[in-house]
């Protein structure tokens, strides 16, 4: 090509450029070299029966495949981007090349499955000039990148692709990172706490009270490990979640000792957590890193359930207070608790100890985290008939926290009292509730919402209780406070895996006397979780047994 061709179609590009109109510009014609998103290989291979010559291949989409509304790459859809930029379509503009030269940058997206800024974001790229998708063609597809989160989950869980990049950053941040509402995700190695501590030189640490778990658990041949406390430096955190997350590991007890051992059991983890093999990722809410000097860690899945909160967090509290943690060290909790659970936080806190309240679902990197591994397991049961090995409480530990619970709200005996336990709830309900509760009522029952009170009301409720009747539910946790001897009545549905290995072993711990009624199910919830379907209960069967 002469000197003055090539000057003369660099002048057509620029006038293309600015606006101009050039017919032989705008369909792409001057234009010899491919542009960055142009995948040959795949354009020949997916139009096979145009027997098209590779060194040819855009040249024929330029001046041929266009007009076909033929895509020039696996995530660049010719015809789905005209239709979605009328402007582009009416100009006679090559869509691949508006796309590369302006489209991108206006932040229009070159097909529906692929996300550009979620691509850009999650694997941390730095694009030197290329279009998110012209990375993806030259550089992403090889690493195995994804271009939407939905296929990085899928490709992770095959074990054939990255879910993304550790975006978590490990030392004081100089800039601020804009806040974005998409989700980011963080992926390492899964391993369990006393494996990792080890390998990085910390130390585990022991206990009496410690200990004492220990022995309970090889008792009852839980498949946890034995009880630790560590002092770890470096480590992020994400409020609403026991998982420890350092450079390439992620230490979560919980996943890693089921997901090895059985499968039948599930750990407690979200939508937003995902393990394979010996990988998992975990997704957070991007946001600025802040960094902690210090603090005690005290997060948990599903901690917003006040059964969990009180069984596996709450429960720790007298023993981190009785190792020797300096005062000066916050106690690190998620912000959206219900205000009950930050009440029975300050009841067996150390009174000078503050509470830090942490953003759910964001990361914090601590520079000194005071670690309390798991004295709980409590597993969802949803694929086989649950028994003991579904849930472990240990009994001094919970025994001990129950005692400086009803020291501190000062119980007393008023008056024996008859309780009924109606719930708020949209899934397993008492659909003839009306009913049962004019039969108790007549019976001299009181019928109490208890979401609507206090810490210290539920506890001296329940103290008082010489009776409690009502449908399964997180409000039975409060058994915990019922003097030895009283009797609890919990109602289910007549659905065969049913769990009560929580209620019996509540019932174990405070010796209470703990029987169960069935009613009939609804069948209005099916699947996985048929368990929590609304049901009927026979008011004879109700009289009968509580008399």
């Amino acid at each position: 090509m002469s000197h003055r061709s090539k000057k003369g179609r660099l002048s057509k590009y620029l006038r293309w450029l600015s606006g101009e109109k050039d017919t032989a510009v705008d369909k792409g014609t001057a234009f010899p070299l491919p542009p960055a998103a142009f995948d040959a290989e795949w354009y020949v291979q997916n139009y096979q029966g145009e027997n098209i010559d590779p060194d040819q291949a855009w040249a024929h989409y330029r001046d041929i495949g266009f007009e076909k509304r033929y895509n020039p790459c696996e995530f660049f859809w010719t015809k789905w981007y005209l239709e979605n930029n009328k402007d582009v379509a009416d100009s006679g503009i090559n869509a691949l090349l508006h796309y590369e030269n302006s489209g991108c940058k206006e932040g229009r997206v070159p097909c529906p499955v692929f996300d550009s800024d979620w691509y850009v974001l999650n694997y941390a790229i730095d694009l030197k000039g290329l279009s998110p998708l012209a990375h993806y063609v030259k550089i992403g597809r090889e690493k195995r990148y994804q271009p939407n989160e939905a296929r990085s989950i899928q490709a992770f869980l095959k074990g054939i692709g990255s879910i993304g990049l550790d975006h978590v950053v490990f030392k004081a941040l100089s800039t601020s990172i804009d806040n974005n509402k998409d989700a980011r995700m963080v992926e390492g190695r899964l391993t369990d706490g006393r494996t990792h501590i080890l390998q990085i030189g910390s130390t585990i640490h022991g206990h009496p009270l410690l200990d004492e778990v220990s022995e309970e658990m090889h008792a009852a041949q839980c498949q946890f490990g034995d009880p630790y406390w560590a002092e770890l430096a470096s480590v992020a955190v994400i409020p609403g979640s026991c998982s420890l997350i350092f450079q390439g590991t992620i230490v979560n007890d919980e996943i890693n000792t089921v997901h090895s051992r059985d499968r039948n059991q599930i750990p407690k983890i979200h939508d937003h957590v995902y393990v394979s093999e010996k990988n998992i990722a975990i997704r957070y809410t991007p946001n600025l890193t802040p960094i902690l000097a210090e603090g005690i860690h005290f997060f948990k899945e599903y901690e917003q359930n006040y059964f969990h909160f009180v069984c596996e967090l709450l429960v720790k509290l007298p023993i981190i207070e009785s190792i020797g943690i300096s005062v000066e060290i916050p106690l690190l909790v998620s912000d959206d608790l219900d205000q009950r659970l930050y009440e029975a936080i300050n009841l067996l806190k150390h009174k000078d100890r503050k509470i830090l309240k942490l953003k759910r679902n964001n990361v914090y990197v601590v520079d000194r985290l005071i670690y309390v591994s798991d004295l709980s397991l409590i597993m969802d049961a949803y694929g086989e008939r649950p028994s003991e090995k579904h849930t472990f409480l240990p009994m001094k530990a919970t025994s001990r926290m129950v005692r400086q619970v009803l020291d501190m709200t000062s119980v007393s005996i008023k008056r024996p009292r008859k309780i009924y336990l109606t719930r708020n709830s949209s899934r397993g309900r008492i659909l003839n509730e009306e009913q049962i509760i004019d039969i108790l009522v007549k019976e001299g029952f009181e019928i109490l919402e208890f979401s609507k009170l206090s810490f210290a009301s539920q506890v001296q409720l329940f103290h008082e209780a010489e009776v409690i009747i009502g449908a399964t539910g997180a409000a039975f946790t409060n058994m915990l406070w019922c003097r030895a001897d009283t009797q609890i009545y919990i109602m289910y549905s007549d659905h065969e895996l049913n769990n009560m290995t929580f209620w019996d072993r509540i019932a174990e711990i405070s010796r209470l006397k703990v029987k169960y009624i069935i009613g009939k199910r609804a069948y209005s919830v099916v699947g996985l979780y048929a368990m929590h379907d609304d049901f009927s209960v026979n008011p004879d069967a109700l009289m009968e047994a509580i008399r």
